[in-house]
C-alpha cells in the first residue's frame, strides 16, 4: 500500500516524555514529594534537646545535625559528589547559616529550606 506501518502519533511520545522530565525537574517534584513524606519526622527531630538525629530521618540518611544560632542544619548523606546538602530549619530567614564559601538556600515551606554547599 505504500504507507508507513504504525501510528504517526508515536513520534510525539519521545519529545513529550523529554518535556515532562524537564518540567518535573524544574519544579523539583521528587524533592518536594520526598520532603512532604519526611517533614513530620524532621519536625519531631527538631523537638529533641539537644537535637541528635544522626541516622535516618523520614526518607533521608542524615550524616550530621548542628545548631547555628537559632537555625538547625541537617546534613544529608550522599547529597552530591562535589557538594554537601540537606535541610535547614531557619526561624529568621535573615540569619541563614554560612556553611561554606557559597551556600545556596531554597525555600521549602514555613521555616524549612533545602541547601547545597560546595565542599
Amino acid at each position: 500500500r505504500g504507507r508507513a506501518q504504525g501510528d504517526p502519533r508515536w513520534f510525539l511520545v519521545g519529545p513529550a516524555a523529554a518535556a515532562l522530565t524537564v518540567v518535573v525537574a524544574a519544579v523539583e517534584l521528587p524533592l518536594q514529594a520526598r520532603w512532604a513524606l519526611s517533614r513530620e519526622a524532621f519536625e519531631d527531630a527538631l523537638q529533641e534537646t539537644p537535637v541528635e538525629a544522626d541516622g535516618r530521618i523520614g526518607l533521608y540518611d542524615v550524616s550530621s545535625v548542628r545548631a547555628h544560632g537559632d537555625a538547625t542544619v541537617f546534613r544529608v548523606a550522599d547529597a552530591g559528589f562535589f557538594e554537601s546538602g540537606g535541610f535547614a530549619h531557619i526561624p529568621d530567614p535573615g540569619e541563614r547559616p554560612d556553611l561554606a564559601q557559597r551556600t545556596d538556600y531554597h525555600h521549602l515551606s514555613g521555616d524549612w529550606y533545602w541547601f547545597t554547599a560546595p565542599w
